[in-house]
């Protein structure tokens, strides 16, 4: 994708092959655009925005700042796959705002880089900045427009600053009441952890990780990946490689697929193979792995919705 040339279309660029290449990652990883309607709706704003830095500064300097911010955006948007969004506003349907929570945290981030220069309000500067179709579906929920608004006060609501700068919020978690004991709990013996090595004591070490943010998920080189239903998908056989090393297992991975196999979570396609495809789109590689359809196995909350596609294609 080739946005800055060197002609009566477009603004010149001394920085022109790297801004290409910024915005042509911003285009892959924001992912609800299509080609026409991203030069459409997304790329006047970045021109719009080089112009109005190059006022306040050097035009080496002002390409090199829009060069940042598109990387971090696409690196936002990456992260942003990984959440559901809007954040701390229960009940909200999140595949109602995928697309427009998406363009607010591009749009959120294109501002805040000219207000280092404007000190204005950000709504000011975004009716200079932004088309005018962008700003009125912003403004068009008053859920979406305040959370934008937010993201100017580092705002919790909405998440769209701590996706920005790729920061899971922290999970409250819930009091349960404290009981008392009943004789009959008190001689029922302490449930034994599984087998060390065994297919049970590789899922927790994986639930476990994905819970405390030591393994990363649904970024699109992550061996796990969550599709749009909740289903999450364990790549092999590098799931069964991660366990091996976390666990210091030290054994071959055909002994550790037998036992992972034998678990109960784990669906079936028709013909009752365990191993089943996907990709995240049509560009990504075909994967094979173990998916676990229940939620409930792997997370401790609602499975963070990804968009990764899982085939009912076996191996």
């Amino acid at each position: 994708m080739k946005l800055w040339r060197k002609s009566e279309q477009r603004p010149k660029a001394k920085q022109s092959n790297a801004l290409n290449a910024a915005i042509s990652q911003l285009w892959q990883d924001q992912a609800t655009h299509d080609k026409d309607s991203f030069n459409h709706h997304i790329v006047p704003l970045y021109t719009q925005l080089l112009e109005q830095i190059k006022q306040h500064q050097t035009t080496e300097a002002a390409e090199q700042q829009l060069i940042d911010l598109l990387n971090n955006t696409a690196k936002a948007c990456r992260y942003r796959w990984t959440l559901r969004l809007p954040l701390k506003r229960p009940g909200s349907d999140y595949r109602k705002y995928e697309i427009i929570y998406t363009d607010a945290l591009v749009t959120a981030m294109a501002v805040s880089s000219l207000k280092q220069h404007i000190n204005a309000p950000p709504e000011q500067l975004a009716e200079e900045l932004l088309p005018i179709s962008t700003l009125d579906k912003l403004k068009a929920d008053p859920v979406v427009w305040q959370d934008w608004l937010g993201y100017f006060q580092q705002a919790e609501q909405g998440g769209l600053y701590a996706v920005s700068i790729q920061k899971r919020p922290e999970q409250k978690r819930k009091k349960t009441p404290t009981r008392k004991p009943t004789a009959i709990a008190a001689t029922l013996p302490p449930q034994a952890p599984p087998p060390p090595g065994s297919g049970r004591a590789m899922l927790d070490a994986i639930k476990s990780a994905l819970n405390n943010g030591s393994l990363s998920y649904n970024l699109p080189n992550d061996f796990i990946q969550v599709d749009r239903e909740g289903r999450t998908f364990l790549e092999h056989p590098k799931i069964l490689k991660w366990c091996n090393d976390q666990l210091q297992l030290g054994e071959d991975l055909k002994t550790l697929k037998s036992r992972f196999s034998r678990l109960k979570v784990l669906n079936r396609s028709e013909q009752g193979k365990q191993l089943l495809y996907g990709r995240l789109n049509k560009q990504d590689r075909r994967r094979i792995g173990y998916v676990v359809g229940n939620p409930g196995v792997l997370w401790q909350e609602a499975a963070p919705a990804g968009q990764f596609c899982i085939e009912t294609k076996p191996s």
